[in-house]
C-alpha cells in the first residue's frame, strides 16, 4: 500500500515548520561530527551506537554537508519529508537500514516510507542469515568487502544505481539523484563496525562522505 497524497501534503506541511538546519523533528535528536548531521531515531540504543560509530570514523575529516540517519527503524513521516526536501535543495543524505532489529507491526510502514519519499523499494529477506558470517560486496565509493550486520534487506532493481550486493548478488546498497542533491540507502548498518573500528568499514565511510560532499 502506497502513501495517499493526503498523507504526504500533511506531512510536508509539518516538515515545513521544522527545517532548521539540524533537522530538530518531532523525537528526533541531532549532533555535528566533523559538519555532518547525525539525525538519532529516537532514543533507540542500536541508532545510538551507530551513530557513535560515526562519530568516532569521522574524526579528522574536513568539513561535508552531509546528513546521517544511522540505524533506521522508526523514521516518521513527517522527518523523512524534512529529509526529502534537504536532499532536493542540494544536501546529500544516508539512510542506514536496522529493519531487520524492528518488529513486524513497523516494518510496512518503514519500507513505504523509504519507498514513496526517497524511491527506494525495499524487499524484505525470505531467508534468515545463517551461522556463518556473510560479506557485502561494496562498488562504490571504493571496493571493499565489509561484514553484513545482521540479515540486511535488499532493493529491487530499480531507478537507482547499485552500489553494493550480498551474496546471489542481490542489492543490498543504491544511491539516486534526487533535485539538487543526493540520497544513499544502506541496507545493513555500518555504524556498530565502525564502533568497534572495522578497517574496511572505516574507509568505505570515510570516502563515502568525501563523495557526498
Amino acid at each position: 500500500m502506497r502513501l495517499t497524497r493526503r498523507e504526504l501534503m500533511h506531512a510536508a506541511a509539518v516538515a515545513g515548520t521544522a527545517l532548521l538546519p539540524a533537522l530538530p523533528l518531532l523525537g528526533s535528536a541531532a549532533e555535528q561530527c566533523a559538519g555532518v548531521t547525525l539525525l538519532l531515531d529516537g532514543d533507540d540504543y542500536l541508532a545510538r551506537e551507530s551513530a557513535a560509530g560515526y562519530k568516532r570514523a569521522l574524526r579528522g575529516m574536513g568539513d561535508a554537508r552531509t546528513i546521517i540517519v544511522p540505524a533506521i527503524s522508526t523514521l516518521s513521516l513527517a522527518c523523512a519529508t524534512a529529509l526529502r526536501a534537504k536532499v532536493q535543495a542540494g544536501r546529500s543524505v544516508i539512510l542506514e537500514s536496522a529493519l531487520t532489529f524492528t518488529d513486524d507491526t513497523s516494518t510496512e510502514q518503514q519500507c513505504r516510507i523509504i519507498r514513496d519519499l526517497f524511491g527506494f523499494p525495499v524487499e524484505w529477506p525470505q531467508e534468515q542469515a545463517g551461522g556463518a558470517a556473510s560479506y557485502i560486496q561494496y562498488r562504490w565509493p571504493v571496493d571493499a568487502l565489509v561484514r553484513s550486520f545482521g540479515q540486511p534487506v535488499y532493493i529491487r532493481n530499480d531507478n537507482q544505481r547499485a552500489i553494493a550486493h550480498h551474496p546471489a548478488n542481490r542489492i543490498v546498497a543504491a544511491r539516486k539523484s534526487m533535485g539538487d542533491g543526493e540520497v544513499v540507502f544502506l541496507g545493513s548498518p555500518l555504524g556498530p563496525l565502525l564502533l568497534a573500528e572495522d578497517r574496511e568499514a572505516t574507509l568505505l565511510v570515510r570516502r563515502m562522505i568525501a563523495e557526498c560532499v
